[in-house]
């Protein structure tokens, strides 16, 4: 991106789904020194798909494909809530790169607006290596949670939706991308959070984060609860049982043996030919 001179610092904020990653960037998003996009009906943070695989699908070299680029965003939500002007970026002296670099833009004019220096977004891990080689300079704060929890939980949202996962494909999941966050930490200067010490200690694992950051510690908390898949313990407990966590330990502990490359190659077979659309935030009048 060089060329462009920017004011705002990005803040990824990097985690497995259920992790945490939405209840931890909705507190750092509730620091008055950092801009985000968030709206209720998504629960805070809204996501954007261009910094997902499906939004590096578009070649802005070419006139036609940046035209259905903007098409396609102005149609989003999120661009909506942050503002955007599709006409200011069909006009832009030098157009962006790619979508990271264009999805920056949004951002920047978003913080500048609020006056502050930092933007917040959340990422999932099979797309932060791409994002962070757009945003070199991002603060990059890594949440982990407990495997069994994580796998617990995703097991649980699945079934609301009608998708059945077995305890050993959501440790397998579980173990790719839990693979994957240790690669962001050793290549990204990352800073890493615990699931458990958010919920046990919010207070102080916040302002170390605001201090990594290069914020000032505030006494904040976000308008916006954590959301849980779980009415109660007892609850829990029935999603999972002693074999299914059995399966998940076996999936993780292969996943840690197996060479990273492998495991990426099988999870994109997998995976092949599923669209990458985060929920909610691709048409704007489905909010």
């Amino acid at each position: 991106m060089a060329g462009r001179r920017w004011t705002a610092t990005p803040v990824l904020v990097v985690g497995v789904n259920r992790s945490g990653t939405k209840w931890l960037s909705n507190e750092i998003a509730a620091h008055p020194g950092i801009a985000s996009v968030q709206a209720e009906i998504h629960g805070g943070i809204v996501e954007s798909n261009l910094l997902t695989e499906y939004g590096r699908g578009f070649d802005l070299t070419s006139d036609s494909e940046y035209q259905r680029f903007l098409e396609f965003w102005q149609r989003t939500h999120f661009f909506h809530l942050a503002r955007g002007d599709v006409h200011g970026f069909g006009s832009l002296e030098r157009r962006p790169a790619n979508s990271v670099e264009a999805f920056r833009i949004l951002m920047e004019a978003h913080a500048t607006r609020q006056g502050v220096g930092f933007w917040v977004q959340k990422v999932a891990p099979r797309d932060a290596d791409a994002a962070l080689d757009t945003l070199p300079d991002a603060r990059v704060v890594v949440i982990k949670r407990s495997d069994i929890d994580t796998v617990r939980s995703k097991i649980r949202l699945d079934a609301e939706r009608g998708i059945r996962t077995s305890p050993l494909w959501g440790g397998m999941s579980q173990g790719v991308q839990t693979r994957k966050l240790d690669r962001i930490l050793t290549r990204h200067n990352a800073m890493l959070v615990r699931y458990e010490s958010l919920l046990s200690e919010r207070s102080k694992t916040m302002n170390d984060v605001f201090r990594f950051i290069g914020l000032e510690p505030a006494d904040v908390s976000s308008d916006f609860a954590p959301n849980t898949s779980f009415a109660s313990i007892g609850d829990r407990s029935l999603t999972l049982g002693k074999y299914g966590e059995a399966g998940v330990r076996a999936a993780v502990g292969l996943c840690r043996v197996l060479p990273l490359t492998l495991l990426e190659s099988i999870q994109r077979v997998f995976t092949r030919g599923r669209v990458e659309i985060v929920p909610g935030t691709f048409r704007h009048e489905e909010a």
